[in-house]
């Protein structure tokens, strides 16, 4: 992006500024906003409204680390952000051409790799007060045991006519990289395992709004973090984690289901990680940075089991009522009444609206339906 834009960024203001970054505003992967408030005050027409502004942002940490400011992305996006409550142009309309660059330079005197971005704004008068807006992206991986902090720093800024404008010692760094335990997360998928084998084929959905809740292991100790129920397509994630030993405990959603095999097919993505006698997976490792959506559940319920213990029909009212008790039900929602038509020799059905049964009990139950 070049020349302008308007408050790219939903409510964000020159106002909102900070003057160091930290993890705990941040995520790994994600863009980082840099603004220069550039204001004029005095003529502008010797240098014809125009300056150059040279930045750089660090690809590496101070200790050398390899965690930083992407190189592959560079300088991602500059403009001159019109929408901010900063902005003041009195004049011609004040813009950042298409010539603005950047390149990936490794700075002779330390040896951090910079991105270095060079920006040539024009339209500037007397009184205008404008944002120049930088887009970054941080790296996706921070890579364990890093510590230190990334650098990033104003140039120079000057004149077309190669003056130095005064910008003090301008520096916005990220500091304590090693706390971007934040980024961490951990989750996936509960599903309804249909044929019960322990592997998510692709016919099998989802299970909305099962328990599922994660554990952190210290030693001996095992502490609750957090837990949240499954949602429509079934799946999960706990993020906002610190590296540690966890393990996901999965509840099953009514007394009928049953957990799937476990481990089964040799695909982490596609089998079943629940113990099925306790719903537990092993517990596993999560380190700085790292995404693991790869803890599943398998579930199934048995098939429908209904025991009936006396039938009956009698007439009233001109109706036939058909009752019926049962001795035992499991897994069952309810009851339909089918009538053989012996001229097609088929059944039929009579009744349009399911019976209902006493869903997951055991014990016994009376139905009527009254057919006319």
């Amino acid at each position: 992006m070049s020349g302008t834009a308007s408050n790219p960024v939903a409510g964000a203001t020159f106002s909102d500024n900070v003057e160091s970054l930290a993890p705990e505003n941040l995520t790994l992967g994600q863009i980082v906003i840099f603004e220069l408030k550039i204001a004029v005050n005095g003529a502008t027409t010797p240098e014809n409204g125009v300056i150059d502004i040279i930045s750089g942002w660090n690809t590496e940490l101070t200790s050398g680390g390899d965690f930083g400011y992407d190189p592959n992305y560079g300088v991602y996006s500059a403009f001159i952000d019109t929408g901010d409550s900063a902005h003041n142009d009195t004049g011609a309309p004040v813009t950042l051409t298409s010539s603005w660059s950047w390149e990936n330079l490794k700075k002779p005197a330390d040896p951090e790799d910079e991105i270095v971005g060079d920006f040539h704004i024009e339209g500037l008068d007397d009184g205008d007060v404008v944002v120049l807006e930088v887009w970054l992206v941080l790296d996706s991986v921070l890579p364990p045991g890093s510590s230190g902090n990334v650098q990033s720093r104003l140039v120079t800024a000057e004149t077309s006519l190669s003056d130095a404008i005064n910008t003090g010692n301008q520096t916005v760094p990220l500091l304590k990289v090693q706390d971007f335990g934040s980024s961490i997360s951990v989750g996936d998928t509960v599903w309804f395992d249909i044929n019960e084998n322990g592997i998510q084929d692709g016919a099998e959905a989802g299970l909305p709004d099962v328990q599922v809740d994660l554990y952190t292991v210290s030693g001996s100790t095992t502490n609750f973090v957090a837990g949240q129920l499954t949602d429509s397509i079934g799946t999960y994630l706990f993020g906002n984690l610190t590296p540690g030993d966890y393990f996901v405990n999965f509840t099953l959603p009514g007394p009928t289901y049953k957990f799937s095999p476990q481990d089964q097919g040799g695909d982490d993505l596609a089998e079943s990680d629940a113990d099925p006698t306790n719903g537990m997976t092993a517990v596993f490792t999560l380190l700085a940075g790292q995404t693991d959506l790869k803890w599943d559940a398998g579930m199934y319920t048995p098939p429908t089991l209904v025991s009936i213990s006396s039938f009956g029909a009698i007439v009233s009212d001109g109706n036939v009522v058909v009752q019926w008790s049962t001795s035992s039900e499991q897994n069952a929602l309810g009851f339909y009444l089918e009538r053989l038509d012996e001229q097609s020799g088929e059944f039929v059905r009579v009744n349009a609206d399911l019976i209902p049964a006493s869903i997951f009990s055991t014990g016994t139950g009376w139905c009527r339906a009254s057919i006319p």
